[in-house]
């Protein structure tokens, strides 16, 4: 019964795997990784040449190798169907003559002890193929492990290739989209090169403008000097008249501060001359008065005069008229003798009185023409003391004038000096306001021009700062392709180390191949060998079936992992 089942899995493999179906389908997936194959030469054609060669190289290697091994396979399939349409009428062929030398040996025979024999020599064929058929399984579970662990190797490698197809394709975008920026950053670069050309040419502009404003400006400096120098001298004219200034104004300050003084002796002398005026006008009145009294007296002493002259004539008429009494009245005498004693007696009084009027007024007349003497000469000497006083201070104050007018003078002169010298400081202050004019002028100028020159370098470094920015840039991007150079790289060493390993199962794969070849060879002289039972050939057909469907397992996975890498 196990014998039975054995026979019949053999038989559903081998049928299995020589079913034209399965045949078509291996075929159709040769031809469409065929064409993966071309797809993959033409883009990778298409991209850089030169970071694509050992890749397209590696490629068509695995495809040479692959198609070899394809093509060995296609033979041994072809050799196998062959041997097993062979095997097949062979069976068949021996059933036959089996059936036909039994039904003779049966008819002709028929004895016990000939069934006997074959039925030994079966039992020990049967032994002998039981024996080989427990070694086969024993290889077959070794082979089974091998395969286990080359399967799970391969797996392992699979998944890698596949990581390191994955990051290759996630690079190769990486490296488009790189390839996209450096594009754009070329074509900015180049809008950038021609900023930079204007750059340079309004840098050169700006270089000649500052040159021009560099000499202007040490044009304007040295006229700045120059004015600084001429500005230095119009200060030292300036302290120096500022010096000679404050001497004047303190010699005018002396002068002022003398001035109160003077004034004040001024002042003094003129209450004393007004005080002497007074005096003098008092004098004067007194002298008037005096003069009054003395015209007064001269009045009453003339008018005296003028009665005693008058009594004189008085008298002289009274004589001539006591003459001509006398001499009328000679007859008279007595009476004129009485009367002339009587007027005698008057007269006499008369004269008495006049003599006293006379001598009271020559007395009065001397004591008044004294004290008219006196006063006048004390008057006189008055006079004369206050005359020689206002002498003294008219001479005084023509000195105070003189000083006065020397001082006025040398005021005068100082204040024309002053003058001079204000309008001589207001001529340099005018000078100086108009060279700090013209300074501020230049400065303002130099400020405008520092401020061109301000805002033409922040131009200048925003420009630079841009170029840095972009060479920054540019350097980060050539930087990125050096290391997804350097990443492709090692996926390049990656999948060399995995098409090492593809080669190593390859390898192990023909070892395989080998082996298969061995069990053929085997079951060829096992086939060729009549002593082996038709189990020993379905077993070590299903041998070879087995490694051939893990070669083709391997094989579609190589393919799998080979669409997948053309794929990405």
């Amino acid at each position: 019964m196990g014998k039975h089942r054995f026979r019949n899995k053999i038989k559903s493999i081998l049928g299995s795997d020589i079913d034209p179906d399965k045949d078509e389908e291996l075929k159709g997936s040769n031809i469409e990784m065929e064409d993966n194959y071309q797809k993959i030469l033409e883009l990778l054609k298409e991209e850089d040449k030169d970071d694509k060669n050992k890749l397209v190289g590696l490629i068509e290697d695995f495809h040479k190798h692959h198609q070899s091994i394809y093509e060995r396979y296609d033979h041994i399939t072809g050799e196998l169907r062959a041997k097993v349409h062979s095997k097949k009428e062979k069976d068949s062929s021996s059933s036959s003559s089996s059936d036909s030398d039994s039904d003779d040996s049966s008819s002709k025979k028929g004895s016990k002890n000939g069934k006997m024999k074959v039925a030994d020599i079966l039992k020990e064929e049967l032994q002998a193929s039981h024996t080989d058929i427990d070694e086969l399984t024993r290889k077959l579970a070794v082979a089974t492990e091998e395969k286990e662990a080359l399967g799970s190797e391969y797996q392992a490698a699979l998944n890698k290739e596949q990581e390191t197809e994955k990051k290759f394709v996630e690079l190769k975008l990486e490296a488009e989209r790189l390839h996209e920026e450096n594009s754009k950053l070329l074509a900015d670069n180049s809008d950038l090169n021609l900023k930079s050309e204007n750059a340079r040419i309004l840098e050169a502009e700006f270089i000649q403008k500052l040159e021009d404003m560099s000499r202007e400006k040490s044009s304007l400096l040295s006229e700045k000097e120059t004015a600084a120098g001429t500005l230095e001298e119009l200060r030292a004219v300036i302290d120096r008249l500022e010096g000679e200034n404050e001497d004047f104004k303190s010699e005018l300050g002396v002068v002022k501060a003398e001035l109160p003084k003077m004034k004040e002796k001024l002042e003094t002398t003129e209450e004393e001359l007004s005080s002497i005026s007074q005096t003098l006008e008092a004098t004067e009145a007194d002298k008037k008065s005096l003069a009054d009294e003395i015209k007064m007296k001269h009045v009453e002493i003339q008018e005296l005069a003028a009665e005693c002259s008058q009594l004189r004539e008085k008298l002289a008429d009274k004589e001539k008229e006591l003459l001509s009494h006398a001499e009328m009245h000679n007859s008279h005498k007595s009476e004129t003798e009485i009367k002339m004693r009587g007027y005698e007696v008057d007269f006499e009084s008369l004269h008495s009185q006049k003599r006293e009027i006379e001598k009271q007024k020559e007395e009065e007349l001397s004591t008044l023409a004294k004290k008219s003497e006196d006063k006048e000469r004390e008057l006189l000497s008055q006079i004369e003391n206050l005359t020689e006083n206002v002498s003294n201070l008219q001479k005084e104050l023509e000195s105070f004038g003189i000083q006065k007018s020397q001082l006025d003078e040398h005021v005068q002169a100082l204040l024309v000096k002053v003058n001079e010298k204000q309008e001589e400081i207001a001529i340099l202050c005018r000078q100086k306001l108009e060279s700090e004019r013209q300074l501020e002028k230049s400065s303002q100028e130099i400020s405008g021009y520092l401020i061109q020159i301000d805002s033409l370098k922040q131009e200048l470094a925003d420009k630079m700062a841009d170029e840095r920015k972009f060479l920054e840039e540019k350097e980060v991007h050539v930087a990125r392709e050096k290391d997804l150079e350097e990443e492709v790289k090692w996926l390049h060493s990656l999948k060399a180390e995995s098409e090492t390993e593809v080669s190593k199962k390859t390898q192990e794969i023909a070892e395989y191949i080998n082996q298969i070849e061995n069990f053929k060879e085997e079951a060829a002289k096992m086939t060729m060998d009549q002593s082996k039972t038709v189990e020993e050939k379905e077993g070590y057909e299903s041998r070879v079936k087995d490694l051939e469907l893990e070669l083709e397992s391997l094989n579609n996975l190589k393919a799998e992992s080979e669409s997948q890498l053309e794929k990405k």
